[in-house]
């Protein structure tokens, strides 16, 4: 009950500061994760390509995976570089290939693909490990 108060409680905030031209701030803590606006406006992108983009669903399926990470530290599980590596890899080859070129790609975030990869790095690895603690869990 009190994660669903808590749930509804920060999209109400999420929404009026959505409104808002604002720096990227911090919408709460779950454990040493934070959720930025930046989290909350990539996740709605996200849902924007398979579903209407609802802020609430956005909100939720963050605070899931964070709390999946909160767990992953609780019970020491990791994922190792060379995982890490090798899950970018093959999203940078997949994205490489729906841009047509490493150059299209590279026009298109105005960045060289190295730096693309380091920026997506943080949350390929929180993903990595969410899905190890799910599959613990269904395991």
């Amino acid at each position: 009950m009190k994660i669903l108060y808590l749930t509804l409680l920060l999209c109400g905030s999420v929404l009026i500061s959505l409104a808002q031209n604002t720096v990227d701030e911090v919408f709460a803590v779950v454990g040493k994760y934070p959720i930025l606006r930046s989290d909350i406006q990539e996740a709605l992108l996200e849902l924007e390509a398979v579903q209407k983009p609802d802020v609430c669903n956005a909100l939720e399926s963050i605070l899931f995976q964070k709390l999946l990470l909160v767990q992953a530290d609780h019970d020491s599980i990791t994922v190792t570089d060379a995982e890490v590596e090798t899950e970018l890899s093959r999203r940078m080859a997949y994205f490489i290939n729906k841009f047509g070129s490493e150059s299209k790609m590279e026009a298109f975030y105005g960045k060289r693909i190295n730096v693309i990869k380091d920026e997506f790095r943080p949350d390929v690895e929180e993903r990595m490990l969410a899905e190890r603690v799910l599959q613990k869990i269904s395991g």
